[in-house]
């Protein structure tokens, strides 16, 4: 299931809006500019005995009219993660192999290289989620839970079907292939 933008702007919104009044959850805040609405968290989490940072945005993608979620994880000191290590995050006791659909990218907002699930099967897990309810709270229940976003179902319901899973191959369009291939240097 896609979503328009004016539906992701509006459920992005709405997401936000509903976090915020959960008090035991990560804030997240909205952010507009000239190229689009960006929503962000920020937060430190415990990894290997180290406090890292967890930056998480999420934003839209108009070729696969789907949100797209764009991470990274820096020391105290702010230096980035590497690729074999992020791999070692995101793929915490998950079956589904969740970094072979992971590109490292330009961020579309900030100009700066960020770890983000490829949106093209985001369209395929949305559809395998049953139940109405916020799209961006549904996205991050499946999508976020990844790489460890807490996401309170905000009073909706629904149920996730895991016939579409992340362990089936994707072909990558043609012009992510080089960074792709280089992500995969750095997680070996």
């Amino acid at each position: 299931m896609s979503i328009r933008e004016p539906e992701f702007r509006r459920a992005l919104a709405d997401f936000v809006s509903k976090i915020d009044q959960f008090g035991k959850v990560e804030r997240w805040t909205l952010h507009k500019s000239d190229l689009g609405i960006c929503a962000k968290q920020s937060v430190m989490i415990k990894w290997r005995g180290e406090v890292i940072n967890r930056q998480v945005h999420i934003t839209y993608n108009s070729t696969y009219n789907v949100p797209v979620l764009w991470f990274n994880f820096y020391r105290r000191d702010g230096t980035p993660l590497v690729g074999s290590e992020v791999k070692e995050i995101v793929n915490n006791d998950d079956a589904s192999n969740i970094a072979e659909y992971i590109s490292l990218n330009e961020h579309p907002f900030l100009g700066v290289l960020f770890y983000n699930i490829h949106p093209c099967k985001t369209k395929d897990i949305m559809n395998e989620l049953s139940g109405k309810g916020n799209y961006i709270a549904k996205y991050n229940s499946f999508i976020g839970d990844r790489i460890g976003i807490d996401v309170p179902l905000c009073g909706q319901k629904f149920r996730i079907s895991f016939a579409t899973s992340f362990s089936t191959k994707v072909s990558f369009h043609p012009t992510s292939y080089f960074l792709r291939a280089r992500l995969s240097e750095n997680l070996a």
